[in-house]
């Protein structure tokens, strides 16, 4: 059989505009690796938008608590330890609470601040009075 006869005369014409922009998709249509970029970007950015914006509208309405180890006090200059700190942690029925003491915002001139971390070993449990900082700080007094 000759080529000729399998092809119709209309697909031996040349494509004109229509047949074109079929081919190639819609004008502004997002094809190939554009497309899967774009995908890509919606799977990372929506999520991350929905978890900014509901974190906005939580702080604006104040909801939650603070996180830090010490929040302001209502003493101008001073910061306290949270005693909600734990919270993020442990359940609030069985949480320890940090040692309850004030801590000026500005440090005095020539005062030298020693943070000890640790677990209830350092915080000196069952009793405070007993840690590891409290014996430093007698021993630093001396």
């Amino acid at each position: 059989m000759d080529r000729r006869q399998k092809h119709s005369p209309a697909q031996s014409r040349p494509p004109t505009q229509q047949t074109l922009e079929a081919k190639r998709g819609e004008p502004g249509r997002l094809t190939g690796k554009k497309l899967w970029l774009a995908r890509a970007g919606m799977l990372f950015l929506a999520p991350v938008c929905f978890l900014l914006l509901a974190e906005g509208i939580l702080r604006l309405a104040d909801f939650g608590y603070p996180v830090s180890f010490f929040v302001r006090s209502g003493e101008p200059g001073t910061l306290v330890t949270n005693d909600r700190f734990a919270w993020q942690f442990f359940s609030k029925r069985t949480v320890l609470q940090p040692f309850l003491f004030k801590l000026p915002v500005k440090k005095a001139p020539g005062a030298i601040r020693i943070c000890v971390l640790g677990e209830s070993a350092a915080m000196g449990t069952p009793d405070p009075a007993f840690s590891f900082s409290r014996i430093l700080e007698a021993m630093l007094h001396r």
